[in-house]
């Protein structure tokens, strides 16, 4: 029975595979870490836009920013998955993907507090990001991703927190990092380290609205929308009501 399932298994791997035009990923057994990819994207989406993902030795971290709604999560999400899908034999929907398997996979994408194990969600990050470091120091192969780590905290502690275990794992030999971040003040020091590469993915504001290319660029990206989202939401007007004491 055991066989069998492995093989229905297999046979729907291959399926998927050959239906959704994935190419079949080149596994590097040998030397440093390396992620490379071009046109990848989340299985999940419509009508995807293709990007690039780049992780190997000389900078094994990347740092993201972009504007909310750029697509940053779902960027790393793509990574991930397709991590994955690898190393299961299947195939990655990208035009091209190339790596050195992982023993390890650390995400922090979701991290939520646990009131019955008196877990704050700043401190379960904190954990996470504890379980991440002990892997790397431990020199285990890893691939490691985190979208807008401690923001269960406030800002100052936030930055210094952040810088600290970011310079921390752009000095691992044998993993790859990702790490999201509206934090963007952070990349002039980090910059100094030589091991982090800095991409954003494009928004911009045009005719009031917020628009998205949803492509993945170098450099760092300074734009913020939260307050333009808030808008867009059409929470000010609620709150304007609120303060006019009125219920119309």
């Amino acid at each position: 029975v055991g066989c069998l399932a492995q093989l229905d298994a297999l046979r729907a791997l291959g399926a998927t595979t050959r239906r959704q035009g994935w190419v079949f990923p080149d596994l590097v057994s040998a030397g440093s870490f390396i992620l490379e990819a071009e046109g990848l994207y989340h299985p999940f989406l419509q009508d995807p836009v293709g990007n690039p993902a780049h992780l190997e030795g000389g900078k094994p971290l990347v740092f993201l920013t972009g504007p909310n709604m750029a697509g940053k999560t779902t960027y790393m999400k793509a990574v991930g998955v397709a991590t994955v899908l690898a190393q299961l034999g299947a195939g990655v929907p990208a035009n091209r993907f190339r790596l050195t398997p992982v023993e390890v996979l650390v995400t922090g994408l979701n991290p939520s507090d646990n009131i019955r194990a008196g877990l704050s969600f700043f401190f379960a990050e904190v954990l996470r990001v504890k379980t991440a470091a002990q892997h790397v120091a431990e020199g285990k192969r890893c691939l490691v991703l985190f979208v807008e780590v401690f923001k269960g905290t406030n800002v100052r502690d936030a930055m210094a927190a952040t810088e600290e275990v970011i310079t921390g794992f752009a000095h691992g030999r044998s993993s790859g990092c990702m790490f999201s971040s509206h934090l963007v003040e952070l990349a002039e020091s980090l910059s100094e380290l030589g091991r982090v590469r800095f991409v954003h993915l494009e928004g911009d504001i045009v005719d009031g609205r917020a628009t998205y290319s949803y492509r993945l660029r170098p450099g760092v990206s300074d734009k913020r929308f939260g307050l333009q989202l808030l808008s867009e939401a059409g929470v000010p007007a609620l709150l304007e009501r609120i303060m006019a004491g009125t219920s119309a």
